[in-house]
């Protein structure tokens, strides 16, 4: 696989939550408040935004109340980021539905990396999604976001867990105790 500098700068979305749901992050995570235990400190808000029981991790989650005609979002910059430098965006996702007319969540890293990107799914279950970027030129910033699409009918997306650190994360698959392990991909 490509693992240099600039490897897998384009998004990519994991929904394999089978296989990274308990799966602990590796460095240092660099959002403020990734699992709202804080409530929404540290966030800005937009549309109908909260926080509730729906956690996937502790004991709160952002729910993001979105509408046919306004979305509901969560946003925060990350400050003190190294200029051409990988990192990875990584959050836990659950819809209230998985037809193609229900809800969508969306994520992005934007204003700060070489090429903004964005990631969309649905999942009645928490699934886990990342995506990389790579920080441009000069950037030391990066937005990061989660927000319920606008939809008619309304719908809900519940996120948490939501973490940025330095490189990517190791993906690894679980194998049993009587299953030899096979070789890890590298996102």
């Amino acid at each position: 696989p490509n693992t240099g500098p600039h490897a897998n700068t384009g998004s990519h979305t994991n929904t394999d939550s089978e296989s990274d749901s308990d799966l602990p992050a590796t460095g240092t995570n660099l959002l403020a408040n990734g699992s709202f235990e804080a409530g929404l400190a540290g966030w800005q808000t937009r549309g109908g935004t909260a926080t509730a029981g729906e956690a996937f991790a502790g004991t709160r989650a952002a729910q993001l109340d979105a509408t046919a005609s306004a979305d509901a979002r969560v946003e925060q910059v990350v400050t003190g980021l190294r200029p051409r430098t990988l990192y990875t965006f990584a959050l836990r996702i659950r819809t209230t539905g998985s037809q193609p007319s229900d809800v969508w969540a969306s994520w992005g890293a934007t204003n700060g990396p070489q090429l903004d990107k964005t990631g969309s799914a649905q999942s009645p279950l928490y699934a886990e999604q990342r995506l990389t970027f790579t920080t441009g030129e000069n950037a030391t910033s990066v937005n990061i976001w989660a927000q319920a699409g606008r939809n008619d009918p309304a719908g809900r997306v519940w996120v948490d867990d939501l973490r940025v650190v330095e490189g990517n994360f190791q993906h690894r698959r679980r194998t049993s105790v009587n299953q030899p392990s096979l070789n890890p991909l590298h996102w």
